[in-house]
């Protein structure tokens, strides 16, 4: 997938990724720009609002837009929630409600998930504004199709540097808001099944190794053959 356009923004404090450095800013604030395209999206909220929930995380969104999770738990999507204004809404309101009851959504969007999100007019920019996760960080990623992202506005790599857990025959997967269309498999495979007898990911059409380096905000699938594992990391601003 083509990266979305993203950026940091915190004031005159920039962000760096550290595997043992000092925490030298507690509680920074930041915001990132994420483009949506018309149609769908595979988008994810990298910085911890208040309680995550959609209605705080993205309090403004298209009249008409919705969006729908994954529940891993049972290998399917959530229920969708729909973006309304006063006309439309069921009590008058503007935000996220629940498709099925017509009630506020209470659906969360916490670092280091994703979720679709469907865009009904022209290209624009959602702005997912929070603190910025920082410290030991440790995201699951559970057995068979998970939605996922990174746990810090950054694009770490998907590798054992950053303390992602590969595992053999685990398969990553994003999505083009540009083309509508879902972005060839990329392989996860240790030395006895890829094609250099190196470990790590490979394109699954060509064999070529890859490295996944999505960016901030953008959400892709993983599927884990084996048991759920633990993505830990560590991050810290300066």
């Amino acid at each position: 997938m083509k990266a979305v356009i993203a950026t940091v923004a915190l004031g005159a404090v920039g962000i760096a990724t550290s595997m043992a450095d000092p925490v030298y800013s507690a509680n920074v604030v930041g915001f990132v720009n994420v483009t949506v395209y018309h149609g769908w999206n595979l988008i994810a909220n990298p910085l911890n609002g208040t309680n995550n929930l959609i209605n705080t995380i993205m309090p403004a969104a298209a009249d008409g837009a919705f969006a729908m999770g994954w529940n891993p738990s049972v290998q399917n999507y959530t229920v969708q929630d729909d973006f309304l204004t006063a006309a439309d809404s069921p009590d008058g309101g503007t935000g996220w409600y629940n498709d099925t009851t017509g009630d506020p959504s209470t659906t969360t969007c916490a670092p280091g998930g994703a979720f679709f999100y469907f865009n009904p007019n022209a290209t624009a920019s959602i702005t997912f504004v929070g603190e910025v996760p920082q410290g030991s960080l440790s995201s699951p990623i559970p057995a068979n199709y998970s939605l996922c992202s990174a746990l810090v506005p950054s694009s770490p790599p998907l590798t054992a540097a950053s303390g992602f857990p590969g595992v053999d025959g685990m398969f990553y997967q994003t999505f083009n808001g540009t083309s509508q269309t879902y972005s060839g498999l990329w392989d996860y495979l240790t030395a006895a099944d890829s094609p250099d007898g190196g470990t790590g990911w490979y394109d699954d059409t060509t064999g070529s190794p890859v490295t996944p380096t999505p960016a901030p905000g953008v959400g892709y699938f993983i599927f884990n053959p084996g048991a759920a594992v633990q993505w830990n990391m560590t991050f810290n601003v300066q």
